[in-house]
């Protein structure tokens, strides 16, 4: 069972508000799966530095441009900050590399349901 923030991430990631880009948290053009994580933080909570030095760069939430900062991992609840887990098959496998390699984020929102106890705390 995921915890209420986590559930809040996954209703994010099928809101169809957020479109899906690659490579970096935010970016001119969309968010990776953790930025829509940094995304929910901030309209929940608040307090995230948010710098855009430029898009090409992207954005950086506490300085942190492609892995949660602590702040939003630690409030999910989720062991890593990558979203690092293993499959049933033995695979070692990240969020954020399934988000850069084209994994749907509902297909992400999906496997953060399956796998709670291979991602979470």
């Amino acid at each position: 069972m995921l915890n209420e923030n986590a559930q809040k991430w996954v209703a994010a990631l099928r809101s169809g508000e957020f479109h899906q880009d690659k490579a970096q948290l935010q970016t001119a053009n969309g968010y990776c799966c953790l930025g829509v994580a940094c995304e929910v933080y901030q309209r929940e909570v608040g307090g995230l530095e948010i710098r855009r030095p430029s898009w090409e760069e992207g954005v950086s939430y506490n300085d942190e441009f492609s892995s949660l900062p602590d702040v939003v991992k630690v409030w999910l609840g989720l062991q890593y900050a990558d979203g690092d887990f293993t499959t049933s098959d033995s695979d070692n496998q990240t969020l954020a590399y399934l988000n850069d390699s084209g994994t749907s984020f509902d297909q992400i929102a999906d496997i953060i349901e399956s796998c709670p106890l291979e991602l979470f705390l």
